[in-house]
């Protein structure tokens, strides 16, 4: 909803200019509760992108370590390439959770910057109608923003369980090679 939008509306006439501007203060505080919110929730995202991309990525470490067990071993050919595959696969969900959900990236914070809000030329109400307008597109950026994050995450996260499939996938076709 613009400023204009606001202005527009044939506010009832029993609304007096003190109700107003009491709804409108409502608004403003409802509109910082919610960017705080997104806020929190990014902070969170954050959180669970670290917490997988360590898992994940310790896990391709691990089955790297044991590729290279494998080959020092002279193990066979079905069991380490498939156990490579695996660390290649996992690794590289971890650089795909590292670019998609943990690179430094915008989001609008809850209040605005005290000069931005500093317009002598205009009244308080005018200038708290046009905060809310802002804060309505920064709501939006940050919920899209945050939307996207987890949506990555939950894929990832999902992709990192078939790990167990490449192996036997690609032990299949080794051995099938082999024979």
């Amino acid at each position: 909803m613009t400023t204009e939008d606001v202005q527009a509306i044939d506010w009832p006439d029993q609304t007096t200019p003190d109700e107003r501007a009491a709804m409108i203060r409502q608004a403003h505080e409802q509109g910082v509760k919610n960017m705080e919110f997104h806020i929190a929730s990014a902070d969170i995202l954050a959180r669970e992108s670290n917490n997988a991309v360590n898992l994940i990525g310790a896990a391709g470490l691990g089955a790297l370590g044991y590729t290279a067990s494998l080959l020092e071993n002279n193990a066979a050919t079905e069991i380490w390439v498939p156990t490579g595959c695996v660390s290649a696969y996992l690794l590289i969900i971890a650089m795909l959770l590292i670019s998609r959900c943990l690179q430094a990236a915008d989001i609008f914070p809850a209040n605005n910057e005290a000069m931005k809000l500093y317009h002598p030329g205009f009244t308080a109400e005018q200038v708290l109608l046009a905060e809310i307008e802002g804060m309505q597109r920064d709501v939006e950026f940050n919920r899209f923003r945050n939307n996207r994050v987890g949506t990555e995450l939950n894929h990832l996260r999902y992709a990192a369980f078939a790990a167990p499939l490449i192996f036997i996938i690609v032990w299949g076709v080794v051995s099938k090679l082999s024979a």
